[in-house]
């Protein structure tokens, strides 16, 4: 993984990169408050922990669907998320109105994530505790729904492409969220998304990802 592939955010074997060069193309930063400010991403790019994490990842991922390295802003949320996907034409499906009642607390620092572009092998059918300890025992965390959200839009975006999606809408991803007794999961549809609450969501699996900080002077 080179420097300059990070920097223009192209896709090459099963990896995507979504830059801040990126964000700023199709997102209007300033107006959503977000900000790569605090992120040394020199840092960060093309370094050997990202390297190994895409590395492994790639193995564990369901259909060979590959993974993303997006760089996360600072201001980061769920809703501003949403927001973004609304005003790029890409629907929200959500019927019961769950996605207003999970946390909106925004991002601190700036990070890059790694996340798995399609389910981790094995982890579907599973309770929510068994597809947790699944994703721990591989080294990686299960995603925030903002995190989730934010691959299947630039994916959208980008490249047109639904990320865990198939026609009988069973490929849902379990996030890290909790409402009440419930954990959203997330898919694809053909022109959007939908967001799915069940208590033991055991239709559905569970996307990975790792996170990586620069070093603060």
């Amino acid at each position: 993984m080179s420097t300059s592939t990070i920097s223009q955010g192209v896709t090459w074997d099963r990896c995507t990169v979504i830059s801040p060069s990126i964000w700023e193309e199709h997102v209007d930063l300033e107006g959503h408050d977000l900000s790569f400010k605090d992120l040394k991403s020199r840092e960060l790019q093309g370094s050997t922990p990202i390297r190994d994490a895409v590395s492994d990842l790639v193995n564990h991922v369901e259909d060979d669907e590959g993974v993303s390295v997006i760089f996360i802003p600072k201001g980061h949320s769920l809703s501003k998320m949403r927001a973004i996907a609304k005003s790029a034409g890409i629907k929200e499906y959500d019927v019961e109105g769950f996605m207003d009642r999970i946390s909106p607390a925004e991002t601190e620092r700036a990070y890059v994530m790694v996340i798995s572009n399609s389910l981790l092998c094995y982890s579907a059918d599973k309770t929510p505790e068994e597809r947790d300890q699944l994703v721990r025992k591989l080294g990686y965390e299960v995603p925030s729904t903002a995190e989730l959200l934010t691959a299947i839009v630039f994916h959208r975006i980008i490249h047109s492409k639904p990320l865990f999606y198939d026609t009988d809408l069973r490929n849902f991803s379990l996030t890290s969220d909790q409402v009440d007794k419930y954990r959203p999961s997330l898919t694809s549809t053909e022109s959007g998304f939908q967001v799915h609450f069940h208590y033991s969501n055991l239709f559905s699996g569970a996307a990975g990802v790792k996170r990586f900080y620069a070093i603060e002077s």
